[in-house]
């Protein structure tokens, strides 16, 4: 047995029903759909302290109430009316991931990947040109045809310890993460008065998580100050002469 290499296989089954009812006993939505979720996640190790990972899945993305449900509804934090859509689709998301791991001790973390994900019916939020009055907007939800996203992340968690002589700087530990995604939509035929070459809506271009962490086991007590920033994203997809939303 080759006790360097590790295989983890297996598939989750899903079924899923959706049913909607309108205030009247009138059934608006009414599906059942089974998902069959693979996954495998292979890991070589290099040495006691180094791995190497590949991993696929696939998940899937289901409608909210709120996206399916056919009325308006009206957002008062943005002034803006909502509709759902009872014909959306689920979203499926096929995930490859190669990571490398670097454990310097116990407490300590270096990871590096390369990721890329492939959307099928991505649902995304979408501007309805000529509608609204008082100022507000109206949006609605729809599945574009395809969408893939690609990147890389780095994560370091690094334990301050021996770094000076405090009992309180040697209790704390700093973690960084950080990603680069690049994301693209096809439009699909049905596409018509959009931006063919814009990212997926709600997906930053990237994302960068710290952290300081004191955590004193005598006292038990933990404190961490932590800082995020994401870059901008669409919020809601334009159409017709109104640009993207972002």
């Amino acid at each position: 047995i080759n006790t360097k290499v590790r295989l983890v296989w297996g598939a989750r089954v899903e079924s899923n029903n959706v049913t909607l009812t309108s205030s009247t006993g009138q059934t608006v939505v009414d599906t059942t759909n089974i998902d069959i979720l693979p996954s495998v996640n292979f890991t070589y190790a290099i040495n006691e302290k180094a791995n190497l990972r590949l991993a696929y899945s696939k998940t899937v993305s289901r409608p909210e109430f709120r996206e399916l449900a056919p009325f308006g509804y009206y957002d008062f934090t943005r002034n803006t009316v909502l509709y759902g859509n009872d014909s959306l689709m689920n979203a499926s998301i096929d995930n490859v991931d190669l990571r490398f791991e670097l454990y310097p001790t116990k407490e300590e973390l270096i990871s590096f990947g390369i990721f890329y994900k492939r959307f099928t019916n991505p649902i995304e939020m979408f501007f309805l040109p000529g509608s609204g009055s008082g100022g507000t907007r109206n949006f609605t939800f729809k599945n574009a045809d395809l969408a893939t996203s690609y990147g890389a992340e780095l994560e370091v968690k690094k334990s301050l310890k021996k770094f000076t002589k405090s009992k309180l700087i040697n209790d704390m530990s700093a973690v960084v993460n950080a990603s680069y995604i690049i994301s693209k939509v096809e439009l699909g035929p049905d596409a018509v008065g959009q931006n063919p070459n814009r990212p997926m809506m709600g997906q930053s271009p990237y994302i960068i998580n710290a952290g300081i962490y004191y955590d004193n086991d005598k006292h038990k007590m933990q404190v961490s100050v932590l800082y995020n920033v994401i870059g901008k994203r669409i919020f809601a997809v334009g159409t017709f002469g109104t640009p993207d939303i972002y």
